[in-house]
């Protein structure tokens, strides 16, 4: 240990992390670790157990060495993000650096405080801390996770990989609190894919949605007019898995004494039992979402609760009383800011999430899972009487039996089919997709309400009971439940600023703007595709100025990003294959290359934009 070298690390925390260096200037090194040199002369880092047993953390011979080996063994596999679990004295983080710092990102988490001091007074890490690639988090907890991580770093994470790299300090001491620390980094990502996965193929269909529906965002009242309206009282949410069919009959009379909240894939085989909802959700963007409601008669007190970006004929087609949100898409969050915000649910992955986080929005509790099963059942995904179920059932024939249209459609799902336990704990099958939904139902954890999964099929969901509907039934809902749907709609005013439409307006200038400089761009170097060196570095540079510009205007951009949401990933892509380590030529050819693609792309998002706003502030009223 040298005084000198954390004064050197020190002054560096200091001018570039200065929230880290008043955190380690508190603390003393650890007691528990020594730092004698190993037999190359550098210093190893060796723990002592309560017992004076002592074990080298690094390689006692040569720890330099140790860590170069490790960090090319994982370089060669081309995956430039690296998480580490325990920093140690940090040899592997400082050969990290040195071979792959420049191309991605480096996740520190160190649950001892102490340990990264002794290694700042151990070993000079100016380089990595001048490294804005290199990210710290000292004594976080698991839960802390998704607060502290930025959507831009599990972006990254889920865009280029991760590999791991768990120190023998992390593995001697706290392996409990590393693992679980594991077990939630793996979940946030896994949420990210799905989220990117669904705004990649979906981003230009959830804003033309929510275009279509702005006259019925504008006109309906928010969810957030119905806040915490049935506090204490039961709510039975209601899928359409296979075992729906065992314990319908049961919401038949339970629909007096329980709200009901029910999916729009469930609708149907409710209306032809006589079972009338009390909230109908509707969040699938795709038109076939449609054909859930198409040719029902929904009874005028159900209430359709819609996401902006839905199916525009559900909405169009409700006759009843609707209710929006704000969807976490950037195009609702800018709607939310310039007009009323209609109230957020968080982040939703499925119907079936919406329905259950909105009944802890009402204040419900407890609240009650049906038919959630998450898997198949034989060959099912779905109950009798769903509009898929049929579809299947229609199709079949003297030749095309039963069994053979189950595998058919089974056939389909075939490249994302997982093994898996049902509640019984017999075998069963899953999706890759319906597997990460089973976690999403803790997102609201801290919430203090009892939830039951009543489905009695299915596979399990953590954190959620299981028992059986009926027993529920007769625990939680003795007496009917008071319902007064006028006295929900009164409480549900509709208010609009005075500036809403020059909001509107004002961004409409600033896309135009923006049009006219990539325009300009566009008619200076396309159709005829630059041919030389010097024109290609000049529609490079070009092209690096505008996105300056762009830049100046965050909402802008924000909305332009998330309309062509594919489009810039695959910029973001191209952009990371860009490296400082580079020559400056290939450099530009390979910016060119980006460029090239996404000029066209950019232009014509723009004015799909420019119309869309503009239209949307030709529907408000001329009274506000």
């Amino acid at each position: 240990m040298s005084l000198e070298i954390w004064e050197t690390n020190l002054q560096a925390l200091k001018k570039f992390r200065p929230q880290l260096a008043q955190r380690l200037s508190l603390i003393s090194s650890a007691g528990a670790y020594s730092v004698p040199l190993s037999k190359s002369g550098v210093p190893t880092l060796v723990s002592q157990s309560t017992s004076g047993n002592l074990k080298y953390l690094n390689s006692s011979y040569d720890p330099i060495k140790e860590a170069r080996r490790l960090i090319e063994s994982h370089s060669n596999s081309g995956i430039p993000n690296q998480i580490f679990y325990g920093m140690g004295l940090g040899y592997a983080l400082l050969e990290w650096n040195q071979c792959a710092g420049s191309r991605g990102n480096a996740f520190v988490f160190e649950r001892d405080p102490e340990l990264v001091r002794l290694a700042m007074e151990t070993l000079n890490f100016e380089s990595v801390i001048q490294n804005p690639s290199v990210n710290f988090y000292l004594e976080i907890s698991p839960e802390q996770l998704s607060v502290i991580l930025e959507d831009e770093d599990l972006l990254a994470l889920v865009m280029n990989g991760c590999q791991k790299i768990t120190s023998p300090s992390a593995d001697s001491s706290h392996s409990l609190y590393y693992a679980e620390l594991e077990s939630m980094l793996n979940l946030l990502i896994q949420r990210k894919s799905i989220d990117m996965k669904t705004r990649s193929g979906y981003s230009k269909r959830f804003f033309r949605n929510t275009v279509t529906n702005w006259p019925h965002i504008l006109n309906s009242p928010g969810i957030d007019s119905l806040k915490n309206t049935f506090t204490g009282h039961t709510a039975i949410v209601v899928s359409a898995g296979p075992s729906l069919d065992k314990n319908i009959s049961l919401l038949k009379v339970a629909q007096k004494n329980a709200l009901l909240l029910v999916v729009g894939t469930a609708l149907k085989p409710l209306l032809e039992r006589g079972i009338e909802p009390d909230f109908i959700f509707a969040v699938d963007p795709a038109s076939s979402a449609f054909n859930c409601f198409k040719g029902l008669v929904i009874p005028k007190r159900c209430h359709l609760v819609f996401d902006p970006g839905t199916c525009p004929q559900i909405v169009e087609a409700f006759s009843g009383a609707k209710f929006s949100f704000d969807s976490n898409l950037e195009l609702s969050r800018w709607l939310a800011r310039i007009n009323q915000s209609k109230g957020s649910l968080g982040d939703m992955f499925s119907v079936a999430h919406t329905a259950f986080f909105f009944s802890h929005y009402l204040g419900c509790d407890p609240v009650l899972l049906v038919g959630q099963d998450l898997c198949f059942q034989k060959l099912r995904l779905h109950c009798s009487s769903s509009y898929y179920n049929t579809l299947h059932s229609d199709a079949i024939t003297a030749t095309e039996t039963v069994s053979k249209n189950e595998q058919r459609t089974f056939g389909k799902y075939k490249t994302s089919v997982l093994p898996t336990l049902d509640i019984f704990a017999k075998n069963a099958v899953t999706l890759n997709n319906l597997e990460s939904y089973k976690n999403q139902f803790t997102q609201n954890s801290d919430i203090p309400c009892k939830n039951f999964n009543a489905s009695e099929g299915g596979i399990p969901i953590p954190g959620i009971p299981n028992h059986t509907l009926r027993e529920l039934l007769c625990k939680y809902c003795p007496s009917p439940l008071r319902r007064d749907e006028s006295e929900l709609l009164r409480s549900a005013p509709i208010n609009h600023p005075s500036d809403l439409k020059s909001n509107m307006l004002f961004v409409i200038e600033k896309l135009e703007t923006l049009q006219q400089t990539l325009s300009k761009i566009y008619s200076e170097y396309f159709p005829d595709m630059i041919d030389t060196k010097n024109k290609r570095s000049e529609f490079v540079h070009a092209m690096e100025s505008f996105y300056v510009q762009l830049l100046q205007d965050e909402t802008t951009m924000r909305l332009l990003q998330e309309y062509a949401y594919a489009d810039f990933i695959e910029w973001r892509r191209a952009t990371g294959c860009v490296t400082k380590d580079m020559d400056e030529d290939v450099q530009i050819e390979k910016k060119f290359e980006r460029d090239r693609i996404f000029l066209p792309e950019l232009l014509s998002a723009m004015e799909y934009l420019n119309g869309a706003i503009r239209n949307m502030a030709e529907q408000i009223p001329e009274t506000l």
